[in-house]
């Protein structure tokens, strides 16, 4: 039987955690079905109840995760079966009768393969934590154990803290923030900018074999990396961060970000293409800003995550667009792109703007707070808007009016370095419109 055990862990210590996740699999990954666990040392009396989120970080959406949980159950210490009784369609009640460890387990299926989801075959094992483990309400602040127990030749790819079978995580929201790749397959580089060490991770899912040389792709990084870290002062130094790819034969793109990692699917692969290559690099662009606006700094309602039901914000197309937005000028200001072919996106991105009518009627603000219908069965194009399209252009905007208000003196980098400065990982909460406006 093939069998890998996760848990997290906060800082390293003497003291073992209250709260131990394990994940495997059996001899048949092809069934796509992960065995999870969590056990919690000092479950109270009585009752103990667990929780899995409906939505996750950077995909407003609910997307019912719970949907792909079978064969819950519990135990005690001693290994007895404890009555299991679901309150809604992500949360149960345990009845533990007394204090003293009790153990939840379930399947999780595990079938779909992109940035977000998870997924699990003969050949690798690719989870997003907000997928499949379940939490203690209340307890999410709390420091999570790992052992991790890979097949052999195995290699893992992911941003939690620690070495071979021991993974830490300070709290949930760090468990969940850090996708993971485990193959036999997966290749490997890295180079080094700044203070920060950054991983380059390839599950090339092609056929075509090895990377044949990194250094064209590390140049680009390099320079990509080195401008985005400038145009925020070099705020938020962290050792480590990692890019993590899977590489697809067929169309496909998506990304997801997170604080010390990002996780891209992208295909169909030509890594000689300059046209692919350009697709890629600016995918990651997109992700590896929202480091920071998201990440770092958010608007109020979005963080600390609330993921057991949608939370609303009139601000998500500065979160999305102004990404989007700095994505293509980080890579411009690196010559990586040209102003010329810049010049042609935007173009574009107004053409679409203007094929849709309802730009007329729904504002930027109203488009982000109903982020959470567009995946209810499509959008409808009388009413809806693109927050990353419009949003875009809306930064563009912002952009060349602060500009020309200065005189060049100042610019729309010096509205996110603010958003930084006072809304970044120590604030208690995000910003709000008007906080926004006024900077």
């Amino acid at each position: 039987m093939l069998l890998f055990l996760l848990g997290f862990a906060g800082p390293v210590s003497a003291q073992t955690p209250a709260l131990r996740y394990t994940l495997g699999w059996g001899e048949r990954p092809s069934q796509h079905l992960f065995d999870v666990s969590l056990t919690v040392a000092d479950a109270p009396a009585e009752s103990l109840v667990v929780t899995l989120p409906s939505w996750r970080p950077g995909r407003y959406l609910i997307q019912n995760f719970a949907a792909n949980v079978q064969d819950f159950s519990a135990t005690d210490g001693s290994g007895r079966a404890l009555p299991v009784r679901k309150l809604d369609k992500q949360t149960w009640r345990i009845s533990t009768g007394k204090a003293g460890p009790v153990t939840v387990r379930y399947r999780y299926y595990a079938a779909q393969l992109d940035a977000g989801n998870s997924w699990l075959s003969d050949d690798e094992a690719y989870f997003n934590g907000s997928n499949l483990f379940v939490h203690v309400p209340g307890r999410e602040r709390e420091p999570l154990s790992l052992e991790l127990k890979t097949p052999v030749g195995w290699t893992v790819a992911t941003a939690l803290p620690g070495s071979g079978g021991h993974r830490q995580a300070d709290d949930y929201e760090r468990l969940i923030d850090s996708p993971t790749i485990i193959s036999p397959t997966i290749q490997h580089d890295s180079l080094v900018v700044g203070r920060t060490t950054y991983h380059l991770w390839i599950q090339d899912l092609t056929g075509t074999g090895p990377v044949k040389t990194w250094a064209p792709m590390k140049r680009d990084w390099s320079k990509l990396i080195a401008q985005q870290t400038a145009i925020l002062g070099n705020r938020g130094p962290i050792p480590a961060y990692h890019f993590l790819y899977h590489l697809l034969p067929t169309r496909f793109s998506h990304g997801v970000e997170h604080r010390f990692s990002v996780s891209m699917v992208k295909g169909p692969v030509d890594l000689a293409d300059s046209s692919f290559a350009a697709g890629l690099i600016g995918l990651t662009s997109h992700e590896f800003f929202h480091r920071w606006n998201v990440k770092r700094f958010r608007p109020a309602g979005i963080g600390p995550y609330d993921l057991r039901a949608e939370v609303y914000s009139p601000l998500l197309y500065v979160a999305e667009g102004f990404t989007s937005y700095y994505a293509d000028i980080a890579l411009v200001r690196t010559g990586i792109w040209t102003a010329a072919s810049q010049l042609s996106r935007i173009a574009t991105d107004l053409n679409t703007l203007e094929s849709r009518p309802g730009r007329l009627v729904t504002t930027l603000a109203d488009a982000s707070f109903d982020s959470w219908l567009a995946g209810s069965g499509g959008q409808n194009p009388n009413t809806s808007v693109d927050i990353y399209g419009k949003g875009k252009l809306a930064g563009l905007l912002f952009d060349l009016a602060i500009r020309d208000a200065t005189g060049g003196k100042r610019s729309l980098d010096d509205v996110m370095r603010t958003l930084d400065d006072r809304f970044g990982p120590d604030a208690p909460v995000g910003y709000t419109e008007g906080q926004f406006e006024s900077i």
